[in-house]
């Protein structure tokens, strides 16, 4: 007979806690996405990599660790989420990490602002978290093993910026919904926290800002010396340092961490 720790065949046995995590990010073909992705990779996680965009544009091998799966995935569609997330459970048999990373963001003067507009910044930024984290709470209490829920918000959530007041409210209330989740999922060993990232430097950065610069009257050049003189520390946020703390986020360290809202803005919010 093979020994406790040998399979039939006389090699090691798997152990449960050698399987490695299985996370779900959305918004992953997205710059924060991608290192969010290589970030979990590094620690051995295998990353279901989902966004909108056809998967040749997902994250691809490029960072060390398992390699990602790439889904297409809706976050405004219960039916895709389901659907998603069905596949995934099916497939891989558990979900460990929900990264609820997704967001779009659009300016307009709130006197100019569209009920199109309103209930787009909400679709994607509030109604997708909501939808793919209630999926992911589902199974994780049925499986009874906790797990880790980290949602993306912004410190738009917390200051408010100009011709952005559709967004700031759809980013604020991911805050609400974090700690509801937080206290409401603590019985079951789920831990709900939020990230609140500052000015980030990506594509989408980069548009926002020209098109803040025109609102304001401003030179391009001169908004964007305006919002860099506005953070202590003097340089943009980048990808990395989002997916450093989501890997943190998931880490033992963090396990008794639930209901936070972490700023990462280089000091901008001080309270």
């Amino acid at each position: 007979m093979p020994g406790p720790d040998q399979n039939s065949k006389g090699g090691p046995r798997t152990k449960p806690d050698a399987i490695p995590p299985v996370a779900l990010v959305t918004g992953a073909g997205g710059a924060i996405g991608r290192a969010i992705t290589a970030a979990l990779r590094a620690r051995g996680t295998q990353v279901i990599a989902t966004d909108l965009a056809p998967p040749a544009r997902l994250p691809t091998g490029s960072a060390p660790g398992p390699m990602p799966r790439a889904l297409k995935l809706d976050v405004t569609s219960a039916a895709d989420v389901r659907r998603v997330f069905a596949r995934v459970l099916k497939e891989y048999g558990r979900l460990d990490l929900l990264v609820n990373n997704a967001g779009a963001v659009s300016l307009a003067p709130f006197v100019e602002l569209t009920e199109r507009q309103w209930d787009e910044a909400f679709a994607v930024n509030t109604r997708g978290v909501f939808l793919c984290a209630r999926a992911a709470a589902r199974h994780m209490i049925a499986r009874g093993s906790g797990g880790r829920i980290v949602n993306v918000s912004s410190i738009a959530a917390r200051v408010g910026f100009r011709f952005q007041a559709h967004y700031c409210a759809a980013k604020a209330a991911v805050l609400g919904l974090t700690k509801a989740l937080a206290l409401e999922l603590a019985p079951h060993h789920i831990t709900v926290n939020a990230i609140c990232p500052g000015a980030v430097d990506t594509p989408m950065l980069e548009q926002a800002l020209r098109e803040s610069s025109v609102l304001a009257g401003l030179s391009a050049a001169d908004y964007r010396r305006m919002v860099l003189s506005s953070i202590p520390l003097g340089r943009l946020q980048t990808p990395e340092d989002v997916g450093s703390l989501v890997a943190f986020l998931a880490s033992p360290g963090a396990s008794n961490m639930t209901g936070e809202a972490i700023n990462l803005d280089g000091g901008i919010v001080r309270d």
